[in-house]
This record gives C-alpha cells, sequence and structure tokens, in this order.
C-alpha cells in the first residue's frame, strides 16, 4: 500500500511498464472514480487489467470491520474470486 496521490500514480505507471499482458492491478485507495477510468484505460492498452477497490467502514472500521467496494470491471473480481 503507498499513500493516495501522486506516489500512487507514480507506482502505477511503474508497474504498468514492468507487468505482463494478463497481469491485475488492485487499487485499494479512494481516489476518484474519474481518475481511476483513466489509469483503466491506459492499463488496458498494455493488456494490464486494473480493479478499483476502494476501502469503506470509514474510522469504525477498525472496531467493526473494513468492507472492500470493487467497481468496475466486475466481471474480472469475479474471474480472480473463482
Amino acid at each position: 500500500m503507498v499513500p493516495a496521490g501522486r506516489i500512487t500514480d507514480a507506482v502505477i505507471g511503474e508497474l504498468g511498464d514492468r507487468l505482463s499482458e494478463g497481469d491485475i492491478i488492485i487499487d485499494g485507495g479512494n481516489s476518484k472514480w474519474t481518475h481511476d477510468q483513466k489509469l483503466a484505460d491506459e492499463l488496458a492498452a498494455k493488456g494490464i487489467r486494473f480493479i478499483d477497490c476502494g476501502v469503506s467502514g470509514g474510522v469504525w472500521g477498525l472496531e467493526n470491520g473494513r468492507s472492500r467496494e470493487a467497481e468496475r470491471q466486475g466481471h474480472q473480481v469475479r474471474q480472480q474470486a473463482g
């Protein structure tokens, strides 16, 4: 995990240069979906799949459990889970 912002973009960019077609990047942050869609499109051009899976639960997540919210490209989430 890396903090949100430029460092995340830099890490995803570096991964995009190192990974192979068919690999998957899972982003666990809560960036705006339009930004994540741009990343997904850039990675798709390289054959790399991108799953946006933000964290939900806020400060209460520590005591009550956090949840992940996988959005877009849901077929990829099911493919990896099955």
